[in-house]
């Protein structure tokens, strides 16, 4: 994305984020975490220097206008296939809804599934309650502190207690305008003793001038419940991307978080989660496949506070061409998370010699009874493996196919939503069908 695109009229001021508030209709408290955001955001010293440059671009000119278009030509159809297969979807396109849908017998069980600007509406004390403040705070970071002061769409689901949703529920968040900043915020509660597997998927095509993507998203687990959260991102070669991540877990509670990265052209999410209390445990599962000269760059935390909490950790990528990845992974032991069962891993395979995957486990422990490991592994295809399997008929290029895809089993086998995992195992294959 080049500097002279950009137009300097579009500058962020107070009154444009004023006149964003305004146009939303929304409560004064919203208003007010604006201009805090913005300005802490305006005071804040330089981000820290990142893998990934992200320094040609320009997130303060680079603004989307209020009058984006509502395509009505867009066809929802085909994001429906699997209705049957879920407890609710909601599709959004440029940031408008179009279409959403929630049974019946969910709704009367209190279950929210709604538009964030729909739900401050009709549930301002929740939003309120948890929209940047005990998860994503306003001041983790110059760009968090951007998205919370210019926000302009997103979702908010809430499981109230004791309720389990059997089917998942699923978001689709569709890009088709260009030139412009999106800053999607994704809410997500699960109430005490309540269980939810939640989709998010976000995808465009590959058409148009370059997009920026700045979103936030937060994921609360209560007491013993249970959430399965799935992160499926399609973005085009035009898309610049970066997520901060956040779930707070609370006592004995169980997260399954994957993390599916497949497209855009520059990349940059924080995955992290925090276990606040004991008996917790967190399985965070990355799977990446890059191409061409896409970059993508992970940062990870599992942050342990209370004793007694597992969480294990594992990212696979598999690079192309003269793709580049990082991921920087840290396990945080703080003082009275004593028994604390930790573990970190990060394995990559490069398919071509101009490819670049570079990754940096990390700990710090400040207990003395804690299990914790991590490990970071960079290669091409093992070479006896591949002799092993042409040397029993099979060519270069389909003992490589074979191998990759054993490679990623381990970690598609933990997709639950089986319509998902044929996805996500669908491109990888057509990917790998395209390499020489």
């Amino acid at each position: 994305m080049k500097q002279e695109t950009l137009l300097k009229e579009n500058i962020i001021t107070r009154e444009q984020i004023e006149e964003r508030s305004r146009l939303n209709n929304e409560p004064e408290w919203m208003l007010s975490k604006r201009l805090r955001s913005w300005m802490i955001y305006e005071e804040s010293l330089e981000a820290k220097k990142e893998r990934i440059d992200f320094s040609n671009i320009n997130f303060e000119e680079f603004i989307f206008s209020e009058k984006r278009k509502n395509d009505s030509s867009f066809n929802v159809e085909n994001l429906f296939s699997h209705k049957e297969a879920r407890s609710g979807i909601v599709v959004s396109v440029d940031g408008k809804k179009k279409q959403e849908f929630l049974s019946d017998e969910l709704r009367a069980k209190g279950i929210i599934v709604s538009d964030l600007h729909s739900a401050m509406q009709t549930h301002p004390q929740l939003v309120e309650k948890y929209f940047m403040n005990d998860c994503v705070q306003i001041n983790d970071g110059k760009h968090v502190s951007l998205h919370s002061a210019m926000w302009d769409s997103g979702m908010f689901v809430y499981v109230p207690k004791n309720v389990n949703v059997t089917l998942p529920i699923q978001s689709h968040y569709i890009l088709k305008e260009t030139n412009t900043i999106f800053f999607p915020h994704l809410l997500v509660v699960v109430e005490q003793g309540s269980s939810l597997t939640f989709i998010d998927t976000v995808a465009s095509n590959d058409e148009g001038n370059d997009v920026v993507v700045s979103g936030v998203t937060e994921l609360f687990v209560g007491e013993g419940a249970r959430l399965n959260f799935v992160a499926l991102q399609e973005f085009g070669e035009n898309v610049v991307y970066r997520n901060f991540k956040r779930a707070m877990m609370k006592k004995d509670s169980m997260l399954t978080w994957i993390e599916v990265a497949l497209g855009g052209k520059i990349s940059q999410e924080n995955v992290e989660v925090y276990l606040e209390d004991s008996g917790i445990k967190a399985e965070i599962v990355g799977i990446y496949f890059t191409e061409k000269e896409q970059k993508m760059s992970f940062d990870t935390l599992q942050k342990h506070i209370a004793p007694h909490g597992y969480s294990n950790l594992l990212f696979k990528g598999v690079l192309t061409d003269k793709s580049q990845t990082s991921f920087e992974g840290m396990i945080r032991v703080h003082k009275g998370a004593q028994k604390t069962d930790a573990y970190q891993k990060n394995q990559n395979i490069l398919l071509s010699l101009g490819a670049r995957a570079d990754a940096l486990p990390e700990l710090e422990i400040e207990a003395d009874d804690v299990r914790c490991t991590h490990g970071a592994t960079t290669a091409p295809i093992n070479k006896e493996d591949l002799f092993y399997l042409m040397s029993r008929g099979l060519t270069h290029k389909e003992a490589t196919y074979l191998l990759t895809l054993g490679f990623f089993s381990e970690a598609v086998d933990k997709i639950s939503v089986e319509d998902i995992r044929e996805e996500v195992m669908k491109f990888i294959m057509n990917q790998l069908e395209e390499v020489k």
